[in-house]
């Protein structure tokens, strides 16, 4: 139970920085997938980062509060960062490319909830 909750909690850390976390070749990935030019690149990497900071140190505090990292006031944050990350992004990307923004953060959720599910399946296997 304490393995599962650690991850959901990574699922929530990883979807709420969308994509900013990864190797040194997922920036340029994601700008190539995106279309940007340099500056753009530069200035959704420092969007990205400093959200994922923003989301672990908000976290981090939940924890130390004992809050329940499925918690309702844990999803409200997670959607609040969301929300605030793609404002952010907004003033950046052109439409079009915070369209493709927006599938590429679904494409990752949905590969998070799979996992999870495949997580699930072999542990209810193993008991």
């Amino acid at each position: 139970m304490k393995r599962l909750s650690l991850l959901t909690l990574l699922f929530l850390f990883a979807s709420s920085s969308a994509l900013a976390c990864g190797g040194p070749d997922k920036g340029q990935r994601i700008a190539d997938r995106l279309g940007l030019d340099d500056t753009q690149s530069e200035q959704v990497m420092t969007i990205l980062k400093e959200q994922r900071s923003k989301a672990h140190e908000s976290f981090l505090s939940m924890k130390e509060q004992g809050v329940q990292r499925d918690s309702e006031e844990a999803r409200t944050l997670h959607e609040a960062m969301q929300t605030e990350t793609r404002e952010r992004l907004s003033a950046v990307l052109s439409s079009e490319q915070l369209a493709e923004f927006d599938r590429m953060h679904e494409e990752k959720r949905r590969h998070m909830r799979e996992r999870r599910q495949r997580h699930r399946e072999r542990e209810g296997a193993a008991i």
